[in-house]
């Protein structure tokens, strides 16, 4: 499993940062599916990054999933665990909340701003608390 990754930055877009690992000569460089996080937008072409991971297999894919923080990944390790949350619906709820955030919204009666996430409505929220909390 690739649990990190560091190297210097090639690409950097919302969502995506391609890394160059090695030099660039003779170094592999890796697309990073990154949550559109503000913290990322710091970054430029060329800094040096270093990501925890979460590598995911799918039938018609593999997708290599980065986060600044180990937190970040495993609150996305545990939303992927919850049946009718995937990928997707993780990583844009790592784009709108830090860890702290969404756990703090979550213990909320009136955990409003979960909703405004796609692919959550009510019922999805019901089952994050009872998993989560």
């Amino acid at each position: 499993m690739l649990s990190i990754v560091q190297g210097r930055i090639a690409h950097i877009e919302p969502g995506l940062v391609t890394v160059v690992i090695g030099t660039e000569e003779t170094g592999i460089g890796l697309d990073v599916t990154v949550p559109k996080l503000s913290s990322l937008l710091t970054y430029s072409q060329g800094d040096l990054i270093f990501l925890t991971t979460k590598l995911v297999l799918k039938e018609e894919s593999i997708i290599l999933y980065g986060f600044i923080t180990k937190q970040q990944r495993e609150l996305f390790e545990s939303l992927i665990k919850i049946r009718g949350i995937g990928s997707k619906i993780a990583m844009n709820i790592l784009a709108e909340f830090t860890p702290e955030e969404f756990y703090e919204e979550v213990k909320q009666e009136n955990s409003t701003r979960i909703l405004d996430i796609e692919g959550i409505g009510i019922k999805m929220l019901e089952k994050i608390k009872r998993a989560l909390v």
